[in-house]
C-alpha cells in the first residue's frame, strides 16, 4: 500500500479513480441539500489524499461552494507552496472565492487577472460572466461568454450560460438558435430541452412535443445501456 501511494504520490489511477467517485458523491449530496454531508466526504478525502484534493478542480471548487471562504484560501495559498505548477487552478479557485463571497468587484479582477494569464479556463470567462449578470450588466456578461466561446468553442459550461443568456431575456429565435446548436453539438438532455422550451414560447407546439418524445426515448435508451 505505501509502495502506491509514493509510487505517484498518491496519484496512480486506482487512486485518482476512487478519489474522483467520492468527490462526485459529495458534489450529488451538496446539490440535493446536504452540505454537511458532502463536507463529511470532502474532509475525509482530503485526509486520506491530501495531494489529489488539492491538485482537483473538481474538488477545489466543491470547497469554495461550502462557504467556507477563509480556509479555502489557507487550502490555496498550501496548494501554491506545494504544487507550483498547477497555477490556473489556484488563481481560478482564488477568484471563485471572491465571487463566492459576494465581493463580485474583487471577482472581476480576479477573473480578469486570470484570463491574461491563463485564457483557456473557462471559468475566466463564464464565472466573470456571472458576476457581470448580477451587477445588471447583461449586454457586458453576454460578450465576456461571446469572447469565451470564441477561445473555447466546445466548452459545454460556456456554451450552456450563453443560451441560458437569451432565455432570461426571452429572445426566443435567438435562444433557439444557441440550443440547437447545443443540441447538436453535445449529447446532453439540456440542449433538446432548451429547444423544446424555445419552441414552445415560438407557438410551435407540435415541434416542441416531437423534440420533446425524442428526448425521452434517448433518455430511456442511454438508461437501459447502462
Amino acid at each position: 500500500m505505501r509502495e502506491l501511494r509514493a509510487g505517484e504520490g498518491q496519484g496512480s489511477q486506482a487512486y485518482s479513480g476512487y478519489f474522483s467517485e467520492q468527490i462526485l458523491d459529495a458534489t450529488r449530496e451538496f446539490n440535493d441539500g446536504r452540505p454537511g454531508k458532502a463536507l463529511e466526504i470532502w474532509r475525509r478525502m482530503h485526509t486520506q489524499y491530501p495531494d489529489l484534493s488539492l491538485t482537483s478542480e473538481e474538488a477545489f471548487n466543491l470547497f469554495v461552494d461550502f462557504g467556507r471562504h477563509d480556509e479555502a484560501e489557507a487550502l490555496i495559498q498550501d496548494g501554491r507552496r506545494r504544487y507550483p505548477r498547477y497555477r490556473s487552478l489556484y488563481d481560478a479557485a482564488l477568484a471563485r472565492v471572491a465571487y463566492r463571497r459576494g465581493d463580485l468587484e474583487e471577482a472581476l479582477r480576479r477573473y480578469e487577472a486570470l484570463r491574461d494569464k491563463f485564457p483557456q479556463v473557462a471559468d475566466g470567462y463564464g464565472i466573470a460572466a456571472a458576476c457581470l449578470s448580477d451587477l445588471g450588466r447583461e449586454v457586458a456578461a453576454e460578450a465576456m461568454l461571446e469572447r469565451g466561446i470564441r477561445r473555447l468553442p466546445n466548452n459545454y459550461d460556456l456554451c450552456i450560460r450563453h443560451a441560458q443568456a437569451a432565455t432570461r431575456r426571452r429572445d426566443w429565435p435567438e435562444a433557439l438558435k444557441r440550443w440547437q446548436m447545443i443540441s447538436n453539438r453535445f449529447e446532453h438532455l439540456p440542449g433538446p430541452l432548451g429547444v423544446a422550451q424555445c419552441l414552445k414560447e415560438l407557438g410551435r407546439l407540435s415541434e416542441a412535443k416531437e423534440i420533446l418524445a425524442g428526448a425521452c426515448e434517448n433518455s430511456r435508451a442511454c438508461r437501459h445501456s447502462r
